[in-house]
């Protein structure tokens, strides 16, 4: 959890050593490991750090884990072939991501972290369109969606500023009985700002409170940040009013 490839790689030797044979469990975690320290290296790259060297080292860990998988004749499971998506993700390398999405490894099919992941992928590409032919596929497939996958969907809507479908990702996440999180609050009040519509998002800070979520720095950011470029200076002081007026408050 930590990225810490090099102790994780370690610890693995140690196993080999007291003649341990590795399973899907190991494989998992330590795919796991490369996903987790390519993150941690793209967020110091942000920082000026030395980025391609460090990526281009988790791409090796990563082929070399593959490459052992195969040798010893250990089959990929569900957790194992969500843990190689997202390692190719993390690594940057999306369009092997896709294809091993597209063509799973024998006995595996992808399930609801599979195609979430997948979004959150597309997403950074914005690739919005190929982001809702996911959950398109999904439904075909009679599977349904988590938490993390509505936020992504709902993440998808800003882009577009498509309000209604939004507001319909709303109602049909609650419909499924999920509980909506600080996440999804901050994400459907993105789109309404994006297209202006600051009466609804004024709506959803206050069933937010009256669901037991607290808007954070991140709301006030995203509705401030759009009302300036929007020229609407007054709304913040709207917002905070009608704020206190409400019994939920």
């Amino acid at each position: 959890r930590a990225g810490d490839l090099e102790e994780a790689s370690r610890v693995r030797r140690a196993m080999a050593a007291a003649g341990l044979t590795p399973n899907q469990h190991t494989f998992s975690l330590l795919l796991s490991a490369v996903a987790n320290k390519a993150t941690h290296v793209h967020r110091r790259a942000r920082a000026g750090g030395e980025a391609r060297a460090h990526r281009d080292a988790c791409r090796r860990a990563l082929q070399n884990l593959e490459q052992e998988m195969k040798a010893l004749g250990v089959a990929h499971n569900a957790v194992s072939y969500n843990a190689l998506l997202k390692a190719y993700d993390a690594t940057g390398q999306q369009e092997l991501m896709t294809n091993t999405f597209v063509s799973p490894p024998d006995g595996v099919k992808p399930n609801v972290i599979s195609y979430t992941n997948l979004m959150h992928a597309f997403l950074r590409e914005n690739r919005i369109e190929e982001v809702f032919q996911l959950k398109a596929q999904m439904e075909e497939q009679g599977i349904q969606g988590d938490l993390i996958t509505y936020n992504r969907l709902i993440e998808a809507c800003v882009s577009s500023c498509d309000v209604e479908f939004a507001l319909g990702l709303m109602d049909e996440l609650q419909k499924s009985n999920l509980t909506p999180d600080i996440y999804t609050f901050n994400s459907l009040i993105k789109v309404m700002v994006a297209g202006g519509d600051f009466k609804t998002a004024v709506m959803l800070l206050q069933t937010m409170q009256a669901s037991g979520s607290e808007p954070d720095d991140n709301t006030w950011r995203i509705i401030n940040t759009a009302a300036q470029e929007q020229g609407q200076d007054n709304i913040m002081e709207l917002i905070y009013s009608r704020l206190e007026a409400s019994p939920q408050t």
